[in-house]
């Protein structure tokens, strides 16, 4: 959970798309439609304090129950993004960058660490 969360607000710095050298991050003004950095910064953030809480504390069935809910919240817009990049890819001609894709790959992993914390069973 931790590194997911790590790799999530990694990836929201980095550009997600890009034309003609100049990229753009999960944080740059898109007009009407707000971007969406805030939100997996924030569940990246969420997952990190998941990850730590349930390293000190050993093993918390509710912490990792949200950790595994947050985390799909976070594959599933990840998803949606990256699907909205590649239509505009397609659409104007803007190059996805890796920020989106890093962004996925994070809240997979933060998923895998809630999962693996729900299997493991405290004797």
């Amino acid at each position: 959970m931790i590194a997911g969360g790590v790799v999530m607000g990694i990836g929201c710095f980095l550009p997600w798309l890009s034309f003609d050298g100049e990229g753009f991050n999960g944080f740059a003004d898109g007009g009407e439609e707000s971007s969406d950095g805030w939100l997996f910064i924030t569940l990246g953030v969420i997952l990190l304090g998941f990850g730590i809480a349930t390293l000190f504390a050993k093993r918390l069935l509710p912490i990792a129950i949200l950790a595994v809910v947050f985390a799909s919240f976070g594959v599933l817009g990840a998803l949606a993004d990256l699907g909205d990049a590649n239509d505009l890819s397609d659409l104007l001609g803007l190059d996805v960058g890796p920020g989106l894709p890093i962004i996925l790959v994070g809240s997979l992993v933060g998923l895998a660490g809630g999962i693996v914390a729900l299997a493991t069973r405290r004797r």
